[in-house]
């Protein structure tokens, strides 16, 4: 009991954890046969890459990390693993973060946004390609709204885009417009007049 009890206070006294989401081939890797690289072992949280030819089954690069999700993860499993651990947090105020990274076409946009359903019946929770941020924002409201409490709420969007910060929720027209990062006196970074939605 008592090493259950270390395991928890060690995993919540950890501010980074890094998780992999490896994505299916696309119509077009399908369309040309391609040969797949990778192995997710999700239970001893490893990606092991094929570093040979098609036929080398000996040269591989195995990394470990907190999580890793293979190409058949669903989006609910991701955000059950990754989000719902920290909302309590958000709810009594602490700043969380979750970050996206990776090359173009690797499952960025779909793991954080994801697509609506045609079916728009779907709750946050059935919607099956609903991603993190749709998911997040629902869950939070839901909660608020459950607790009866007044509150409020200040969201910003933000995009790194090749070494560039950008405003997603910026009204300016120009979307070329990009932020600034600046250390102020209190050693904290901060932006140069984000655009924030409060509700």
């Amino acid at each position: 009991m008592s090493s259950l009890l270390a395991a928890k206070k060690e995993e919540k006294g950890r501010n980074i954890q890094v998780v992999v989401r490896c994505r299916p081939f696309n119509a077009v890797e399908r369309k040309s046969n391609s040969h797949g690289v990778i192995e997710c072992d999700q239970n001893r949280k490893e990606v092991t890459i094929r570093t040979g030819g098609v036929n080398d089954k000996t040269s591989r690069k195995m990394y470990t990390f907190d999580m890793v999700f293979g190409p058949s993860a669903k989006q609910i499993d991701v955000y059950r693993s990754v989000v719902c651990p920290i909302l309590d947090e958000v709810i009594m105020g602490y700043n969380c973060t979750i970050f996206a990274y990776g090359q173009t076409g690797t499952g960025k946009t779909f793991t954080m946004e994801g697509e609506r359903s045609p079916n728009e019946e779907f709750t946050w929770e059935e919607d099956p390609l609903a991603g993190i941020i749709p998911r997040t924002l629902h869950q939070i409201f839901e909660k608020l709204t459950n607790n009866g409490t007044e509150f409020s709420v200040k969201v910003s969007l933000l995009e790194i885009y090749n070494e560039e910060l950008f405003d997603l929720l910026s009204p300016s027209p120009d979307v070329t417009e990009r932020l600034q990062l600046f250390d102020d006196p209190r050693n904290k970074v901060s932006l140069s007049n984000p655009f924030t939605i409060q509700q």
